[in-house]
């Protein structure tokens, strides 16, 4: 029995065509978990799952209508995601986990994921230890954004609870929040021509504008992806959100602020002048607009600072929250979605390997400094909008969860270092990902030590300026 087509939406088709060479777009949401784990109950929850989320069972399929291509979704009742079972090698002594785990599962990771052929998700389950497993999820992104992956994983392990308990778990009735906090619906505002003109100067000067790239010893065409993990403390993380709620501020603009402050901390240790640094920051649209209710609900927003700008963390952060507030005002996140649009029309006329090297020219035209993703707050239960202590997943079946691990895995060969933020039983969890093209690991975690031992120690005091570290040296190390 076959549905009938359903149109790929434009952010999902547009992440399909810049998927290719080093880009892999996938994203990865895992629980580690504790107990005895029923092998049975996780396939059985998985079938049930998919009749729920149904992209896990299909694959895309070109279609020409008139005299353009257009991408569909083909279910096939013979298409089934993937679950695989798995045991994890020894690692070498001191590897991390996240580590040992990105290795075992590289040969999945980083094939050639041909989404004509394959359905875009698949499960995995990876033996540790006795009573020790990590269990993930794995998105192209043409399927899921980190809200709905997060949808998904609830479903799964609510279902996974009921099948080993016979009844669903408590948090299984819980509100689901895409992000940290709850969002007002805004409604939709035409752009008028002059804001359409505007919008198209602007992106031209941030195609033109070179931004200040962080120094490393990488080698040139390492296709390679370094990934490492910091979860701060719970005292750590409750003092970092009274620090931005006394800047005027959000987290994430804190964060922002932190990491552009870094960028010149570590290129000055290197010898390398400050210059313009640019930021781009994932958000999601569900939740502001009406009619907005797709699998992918991606977006970004743009920020850029300057030299002068970055001289005092607290005026930066301030400076970042209201930039913030305008884009958002402004509606920048859909109209970039609509100008994501806009181009998948024009590029309708050509077929899917063709527009795939156009996409692909595009997109790598302009490489920004880093950037950073939100993941959102997993199975929040909420009070006044806002996510209480019991937001996180504690336990499901006979299994106690003991970490999230959730990371984008080579989302964009132009976005070279990517920072991955999420919280997990009241800690700030941080994932950052470098292109090995550009980074040694080594490199990867001093960068990310400098970036949290500045967060947690100069940024406290307001105006205190960033202190000088030199190029081997380790700040503050969080495990």
């Amino acid at each position: 029995m076959h549905e009938a087509p359903l149109l790929v939406d434009p952010m999902s088709e547009m992440l399909a065509l810049s998927t290719g060479k080093s880009t892999k777009n996938i994203i990865v949401t895992a629980l580690e978990v504790t107990g005895p784990f029923d092998w049975p109950a996780y396939k059985i929850a998985a079938e049930k799952t998919a009749e729920k989320f149904p992209q896990v069972r299909r694959r895309i399929k070109e279609v020409k209508v008139g005299r353009r291509f257009l991408l569909h979704w083909e279910h096939r009742s013979d298409l089934h995601m993937p679950v695989f079972f798995s045991e994890m090698p020894e690692g070498d002594d001191g590897d991390p986990l996240l580590k040992r785990f990105l290795d075992h599962l590289a040969p999945r990771l980083d094939r050639d994921w041909n989404l004509f052929d394959e359905v875009a998700a698949e499960l995995h389950a990876v033996k540790v230890a006795d009573e020790h497993h990590i269990l993930a999820c794995m998105f192209h992104h043409i399927a899921a954004d980190a809200g709905t992956a997060a949808e998904y994983g609830k479903e799964l392990f609510s279902n996974y609870h009921e099948i080993v308990k016979g009844e669903k778990p408590e948090w299984a009735y819980h509100q689901i929040s895409v992000s940290s906090s709850r969002k007002r619906k805004v409604v939709p505002h035409k752009t008028s021509r002059i804001e359409f003109f505007n919008d198209f100067k602007r992106d031209l000067r941030r195609l033109a504008e070179k931004s200040a790239l962080l120094v490393g010893s990488g080698k040139a065409g390492d296709t390679r992806q370094h990934h490492v993990r910091r979860v701060l403390t719970v005292e750590d993380t409750e003092r970092l959100t009274r620090l931005s709620l006394r800047r005027g501020a959000s987290s994430v603009d804190l964060l922002t602020a932190g990491l552009n402050m870094a960028v010149d901390q570590w290129n000055a240790a290197r010898g390398v002048a400050p210059g313009v640094v640019t930021t781009s920051l994932s958000v999601n649209l569900r939740g502001r607009f009406e009619g907005y209710g797709e699998t992918n609900n991606s977006s970004l927003l743009f920020f850029r600072t300057t030299p002068e700008e970055r001289k005092d963390a607290a005026q930066l952060t301030r400076s970042l929250a209201l930039t913030r507030i305008r884009h958002f005002r402004r509606q920048a996140d859909l109209k970039w979605l609509r100008n994501t649009v806009k181009g998948l029309k024009a590029l309708a006329y050509f077929p899917f390997r063709i527009k795939r090297r156009i996409v692909d020219f595009m997109v790598n035209r302009h490489e920004f400094t880093i950037a950073i993703g939100l993941l959102g707050v997993l199975w929040p239960k909420l009070k006044n909008g806002k996510p209480t202590a019991e937001s996180f997943l504690t336990s499901t079946g006979d299994l106690s969860v003991t970490g999230v691990y959730g990371l984008g895995y080579k989302l964009l060969s132009s976005t070279r270092v990517l920072l991955i933020v999420y919280a997990f039983d009241n800690r700030l969890n941080l994932v950052l990902s470098t292109s090995a093209s550009l980074f040694t690991h080594d490199e990867t975690e001093r960068f990310l030590d400098l970036f949290v031992g500045n967060l947690l120690t100069n940024p406290l005091q307001d105006g205190a300026p960033p202190a000088s570290v030199p190029p081997d040296g380790k700040t503050h190390h969080t495990v």
